[in-house]
This record gives C-alpha cells, structure tokens and sequence, in this order.
C-alpha cells in the first residue's frame, strides 16, 4: 500500500511540474510573439508535449499558435524547449551538432495504423511502417518501391501504411496524382508501387495543373478507366487533405518520411533490419 501511495504521489508531484512548466513555455511564446508589431496573438495551446533522451529534465513542447498577420488568420505549429528553468527556441546536441528538433517529433498513436491505408504486409503484424510520400518525389519514386518490395518479402511479420503527402509548393501536379491513386487503390492494392514506378515527367511536367491531361496519362500508363468528375469530387480531395493534416500534426516537412513501430526513423533505412 505504501509503495502504491508512493507513485501516486510521485505522478501528482510529475503532473504538477509538467503543468506549471507548460504555462511557462506559453507565457514565453506570447511574449516572444507579441514583440511583432504586425502580430495578433489569438491563442497559443499546447499540442504535444515529448520527453528528450537527453541529459536534464528537457521536454520539447509543440504548440498551435493562432495568429492574425496583416488581417489573415494563420494557425502555425512552433517547438520550444524547456528543463523547467529556462526555454529556447533551439537545443542542439554538442557531440553530433544536430538540432533536437527531429527529436521533437510526435510518436504515432493507432490512429495511423489504419487497414484502408495498409499497401503491403500484414494488418496488425509486429512491426509497423508509415510512410509520407509524393509520387513525384525523385527519391521516393525509388524508395517507396523497394519498401514495398522488403515488406512483401516478410509479410506475416511488417504491416506497411501508406498516407499522400503531395508538396504541392514544388510539384503542383502531385496532388492530382495523389488523388488519382488513392481513387485507383479501391480496385487495384498495388497501384501505389505501379504509380510509383512509372515515368510522369514523359507524360506532363511536375508543375502542372492541367487535371485532364494528367488524368490521361494516368488511365493510359496503369490502365484505368477514371473520370474526370471522380478527380474532381470533394470526397477525394478531403481524403488528401485529411492525410496532409495528420502529417502536419507529426511536424512532417518532406518526403519520404517514414516511422517504425510509431518512431521516426531519419536515417529511412532501419525497416532493413525487420525480419
């Protein structure tokens, strides 16, 4: 019994930090925020709070701020650290020189581990994969097939999920063509690593946005046969914009981005040690 009444006090005592830590991180990000001028601060809430494997008593904290600049209404993600005396906005590792922002990044929860998502392995297999991809990537049109390609060869043992992240600033055309295969993938399992392998720059250029003729090109390659009033159709853009949101909520910024049993794995190469 004393030994329970023991932890109970010692998560009321960690709960407690944690709390009055956290009000300090948002004080200081208003304060910091509030020097513009130009800025509005609305709100400032924490989203995720993550503790770092390093020495001391750092966490990183991410937070949404909701800001009004120059009559726009922007809700933004910020990290800030804090070992509950001081708060920065960067803490770097001295030995490696890297920014533990990577660190930073919020663990998936099951949420992610959804089956309509799964394009190779076993739902619910020990090891779990996600992957963050646009097809127009140049890496990941080299990447996202040999993935496939190592989890069909241990299948029983890794479940791999896939989610669009189409970066849209540098390849507009991507978005169309995350559409197309997330439409396709009803009716064909493999279409991800066929849309994957395929070419897109013979057929129209990354920037375009001529949704017909990337539709053409998509339907003649893979052998389709989709309209233009199914690309076109809300239904598929929110499944698109869904996916970019739960990538956002992980702080992910490029492709591919990859998880392993709901870690990020930066070095993307660590699945080749699943077995």
């Amino acid at each position: 019994m004393r030994m329970i009444l023991k932890l109970a006090l010692v998560f009321a005592i960690s709960k407690s930090f944690l709390f009055a830590n956290e009000q300090l991180v948002i004080e200081f990000e208003k304060n910091r925020l509030e020097r513009n001028p130009e800025l509005i601060v609305n709100s400032i809430k924490t989203f995720y709070i993550k503790k770092l494997d390093i020495k001391g008593d750092w966490s990183a904290y991410i937070l949404d701020v909701n800001v009004d600049l120059k009559d726009k209404n922007m809700i933004v993600k910020d990290i800030l650290f804090s070992n509950g005396e001081v708060v920065t906005s960067e803490l770097y590792d001295i030995n490696s020189k890297k920014s533990l922002q990577e660190q930073a990044s919020p663990d998936l929860n099951n949420s992610y581990y959804d089956e309509k998502k799964l394009i190779a392995g076993t739902h619910g297999a020990k090891n779990s994969l996600v992957v963050f991809s646009d097809p127009l990537c140049p890496f990941c049109q080299r990447y996202i097939p040999e993935l496939i390609s190592y989890v069909n060869k241990n299948s029983k043992n890794i479940a791999l999920y896939y989610y669009s992240f189409p970066l849209i600033q540098i390849h507009r055309a991507s978005l169309d063509l995350s559409k197309l295969i997330e439409i396709a993938k009803q009716s064909d399992k493999n279409i991800v690593e066929k849309a994957y392998k395929v070419n897109w720059n013979r057929y129209f250029d990354p920037n375009s946005t001529d949704s017909k003729l990337i539709l053409d090109s998509f339907n003649k390659e893979l052998k389709t046969n989709i309209k233009l009033e199914e690309l076109q159709a809300e239904k598929y853009h929110k499944v698109i914009e869904d996916e970019v949101k739960m990538a956002e909520n992980l702080l992910v910024n490029g492709t591919p981005t990859i998880y392993i049993n709901g870690k990020k794995d930066s070095s993307k190469e660590a699945y080749k040690k699943l077995k």
